[in-house]
Parts: structure tokens; sequence; C-alpha cells
């Protein structure tokens, strides 16, 4: 029954007050830096990898702009977001013309037709990919020619994987070139030595070691840890010119890049 109850105000609260909290605590903090971008995404079809973010809809507010926004999540259920399911309609419930959500593998994208969206939108999600190549070369195909890739990649440096070394281009080609799976832990150990759990006070190391060691289910480890660099050498590689690259040091610490495919 109790679990019941705290579902049913955990739907509310999404599906209701969670734009009105978000307005809040961002209130006058949207990057003004890219607002000029805004016009260039007015009336595009999105699709969203991980969605929907908070991000895109109270800092860098595109969906204010696009015509209709479609995700893609691993499972239909996570520990991010509230259960739904395969094709569910209306998943951006913020927004009068909405979408609806595919289930699938986030480097495994057969139930979306190619060349069919004018924009790829991803925020915080690239990291959790172990072959980010794969996964961003597969977002490729479902975009029309000379469009739009919006990336939002955690800046490491003020975040809890500060104390990480940044990955090199050349092991995420290595990654690739490998066909490395995405039930990979070889930076499980990395992680859990020198995650600052100081800077994220809803986690514990033993709760945060259960859900990596269970990572194929939660996705919840940080693969790979980015700088400015790497996410323009990401991209470059995968065949996206650069439009611009913005870092965001406070509130949410982000590198937001901005791209058009060649």
């Amino acid at each position: 029954m109790v679990i019941k109850i705290k579902k049913k105000i955990r739907r509310f609260y999404h599906e209701n007050l969670q734009k009105y909290y978000e307005a809040f605590i961002f209130f006058r903090k949207e990057i003004k830096d890219l607002k000029y971008l805004y016009e260039e995404f007015q009336g595009l079809k999105a699709l969203e990898i991980g969605g929907p973010s908070f991000f895109f809809r109270s800092y860098f507010k595109i969906y204010n702009y696009l015509r209709l926004v479609d995700c893609v999540n691993f499972s239909s259920s996570n520990i991010w977001k509230q259960k739904t399911f395969d094709g569910a309609k209306n998943i951006y419930n913020f927004k009068k013309s909405s979408g609806i959500q595919y289930v699938s593998e986030g480097t495994k994208l057969e139930k979306i037709a190619d060349s069919s969206y004018d924009v790829i939108l991803s925020s915080h999600c690239i990291e959790h990919f172990a072959n980010p190549i794969e996964a961003i070369l597969e977002w490729k195909k479902k975009l029309k020619l000379n469009c739009y890739i919006v990336s939002v990649i955690p800046y490491s440096k003020y975040t809890f994987d500060h104390r990480r070394e940044v990955t090199k281009i050349e092991h995420l080609i290595d990654d690739y070139k490998k066909d490395m799976s995405e039930s990979d832990l070889t930076h499980l150990e990395e992680s859990l030595e020198f995650y600052d759990f100081t800077m994220n006070k809803s986690d514990t190391f033993e709760k945060f070691k259960i859900n990596a060691l269970n990572n194929y289910q939660t996705r919840t480890l940080h693969h790979h840890v980015f700088d400015e660099d790497l996410v323009d050498k990401l991209h470059e590689y995968c065949g996206f010119e650069k439009i611009v690259s913005h870092k965001v040091k406070t509130y949410f610490p982000s590198i937001v890049y901005i791209g058009k495919n060649k």
C-alpha cells in the first residue's frame, strides 16, 4: 500500500509539479550565452537519448522551440525516471506537442527510421556508454543531412569525477574498434577509488558500488571522463562540425557541444 502511494506521489510530481520546482530553482539561471541559438531550433523535430531532461527544460530551454520531441531510454523503468513503456505517448508532459518513448539500447536504434530527425539531444548521457563512439554514430544515422546534435556532457573538473584522469580519444577509438559491449566494467575500480562522494550527497560508497556492479541494469557508472578537448575530438571523429562549445561551471557543471553532421 505504501509503495503504491509513493508511486502515485512521484507520478503526480513529475506530471504536475516538477516544471514549477525547476523554474524556481533555476530562476534567472538560464544559459544566456546560448540564447541566440534558439531560433536555429524553431519548429524542428528532435530525438532525445535519455530524456526528458531538466537541462533542456529549465537551463538551456531548447524544448520551448522544438516542434516535437521523441525520446529513447534503455529500459522502461530506471533510477532516473518513473515507470513507463515502449511507445508511451506524451512522455514530455510539459510540452503542448510531445512525442513518444522508444525503449531501446542507445547503440541499437533499429525501431527508428534513419534520416528522420532534425536534432539529436543528449544530456548527461554519453558518459554512461561504454562505447560512446558507437552510440553517437548510431544517433547520427537518425539525423537528416546537415542537421544538429546537442550534447551536454559532465565537465569532469567540477564534478565528482574530478580526481579521475580525462579519457584519451585514442581510448574511445580503441573501444569502438574492439566493439566494446555496454556490459563492460573496465572502469569500475577506477570509479570506486576516485569518486568524490562529498560532491554527491545523495550517494554513498555502498549504494554506488551495488549499482555499479549491476551497471548493465542501472547504468549508473561513468565509463569515461570528459573535458572540452575530448568532447570536440569525439564529435569530430563521428563526423560532426562544431558550431559552439560552451562550458558551464556552476549549478550543473557541463560542456554543451552543438554541431552539425557533415
